[in-house]
């Protein structure tokens, strides 16, 4: 972390950090950054956003967050797992809400794995760049079941094109990928007071995590398994063939304003299914990553739905905890009373500030593969992942027109008064040129195909 930035927070803003200890004397110092990746990362979760300046991060307002730098791996780019253990079990301490690793390694340690259960027991969102191979090998600890794994993807041509928001070319694809952010080409902040273009996972990781955090701050009685589980119920549809979970793109492309928006309306459960301590569940057992994250503790079928090609799946209420299941679910008896859902809307009125959220960021992190980057002059960023999503709400019969991109400058809540337009029914087809998305069923934005 290039402590003393121009466009990042510094101490003054709260900004700690820690080095592991019995390093050599190259490994280097958190506030130091001898490599210019963890600086990079760092402004695109927090890049000061008022002063005019630079870059502009997920959390512009250094008041409303803390970092806490623990630098991972050394000034060249390596490290080890030890080191790493170190430092997630550094950041759980100082009451991070959020760790963000774009960093990983081919091997799997048992050690790692269970310094990563500890941080999601303890209520922390562990999130990891999947890897950048352009392959289906398992990256760690983003391949672990409790860390979310993020995928990348790229600009395209364009919010008009059909290439927007495309998978990037060396992203790793496995039954680990979770969720997919902007990662290719990504302009942040570099050390000196620089600012430079990187590609990587490692780019799009500190976009998934800076939106986790933004949440966090916003919805406090929210748990980390219901943030996590809230985003991939509420991300866009990339450019592929089918909806639904695929091991490119995980359950789709991380959209702030829709999650906001459906975290606000469903509420905690409604929105990302049973806290750990309602579904009699510790949270390391409800993390299932990939595929499978949202089946325990689901409270409605559409949290099952993962695409047409896994078959019909429903929320069976009677297991214990409640899971997803294949198959269509049974009629209800008449005498069932009717199960409860958290419902209850939750605004920035009751939102806490994100001082009470740290965000916990590697100084320097590199992937061994990573695509090779560039220093360039300051300019001015390319427009974010804005594409039109539409949301529909089967309650209110409602269409929302949501914009798909991150918060920037102070960011402002969904409107609470959406335009309305027909929701697209099951069993009604959805084309192309219809805006909507099925309840339940297989259409989402305008991906085209027909609701089941």
């Amino acid at each position: 972390y290039d402590l003393g930035h121009e466009d990042l927070p510094d101490t003054i803003d709260g900004v700690t950090g820690f080095t592991p200890p019995g390093q050599d004397g190259g490994f280097g110092v958190w506030d130091v950054d001898g490599h210019s990746h963890g600086t990079h990362v760092a402004g695109t979760i927090g890049a000061i956003g008022s002063n005019n300046i630079g870059v502009v991060g997920v959390n512009p307002d250094p008041t409303k967050f803390k970092f806490h730098i623990s630098k991972g791996l050394s000034d060249n780019g390596s490290g080890s797992y030890a080191g790493i253990i170190d430092c997630i079990e550094d950041c759980v301490a100082k009451g991070a809400k959020v760790i963000s690793m774009s960093l990983g390694g081919s091997g799997s340690s048992s050690l790692m794995e269970s310094a990563c259960e500890a941080a999601y027991d303890d209520g922390v969102l562990v999130i990891a760049a999947a890897g950048n191979s352009g392959s289906t090998d398992y990256l760690y600890p983003a391949s672990y079941p409790v860390v979310m794994s993020v995928a990348s993807v790229a600009y395209g041509g364009g919010p008009e094109s059909d290439t927007y928001g495309e998978l990037s070319y060396f992203s790793t694809r496995n039954d680990q990928v979770e969720i997919a952010g902007p990662g290719s080409s990504v302009y942040s902040t570099v050390p000196n007071d620089g600012y430079g273009t990187k590609s990587g996972t490692s780019m799009a990781t500190p976009h998934v995590s800076g939106v986790a955090a933004w949440l966090i701050s916003l919805f406090p009685n929210c748990n980390a398994n219901q943030i996590r589980n809230a985003m991939l119920n509420s991300v866009r549809e990339p450019p592929r063939d089918a909806d639904g979970w695929d091991k490119l793109y995980g359950h789709g492309i991380v959209d702030a304003g829709a999650a906001y928006s459906l975290l606000s309306s469903a509420g905690c459960v409604g929105a990302g299914g049973l806290s750990p301590s309602d579904a009699g569940e510790a949270p390391r057992e409800m993390g299932q990553g990939g595929t499978y994250q949202k089946d325990i503790g689901c409270t409605a079928d559409h949290h099952c739905y993962i695409g047409a090609s896994f078959g019909p799946r429903f929320c069976n209420i009677d297991l214990s905890p409640n899971r997803c299941a294949p198959g269509t679910a049974p009629p209800p008896s008449p005498t069932a009373s009717p199960h409860s859902l958290d419902t209850a809307p939750m605004t920035a009125h009751n939102a806490v500030s994100l001082v009470e959220t740290s965000l916990s960021a590697d100084a320097v992190v590199l992937h061994g593969n990573s695509e090779p980057s560039k220093v360039a002059q300051p300019k001015e960023l390319k427009p974010p992942l804005v594409p039109t999503t539409f949301v529909c709400d089967c309650l209110t019969n409602s269409v929302t027109e949501k914009p798909t991109n991150i918060p920037t400058k102070n960011p402002t809540p969904p409107p609470t008064s959406p335009p309305t337009s027909q929701c697209l029914q099951r069993n009604q087809k959805c084309g192309r040129d219809i805006p909507g998305t099925c309840c339940n069923g297989t259409c989402r934005g305008k991906d085209g195909g027909s609701c089941n």
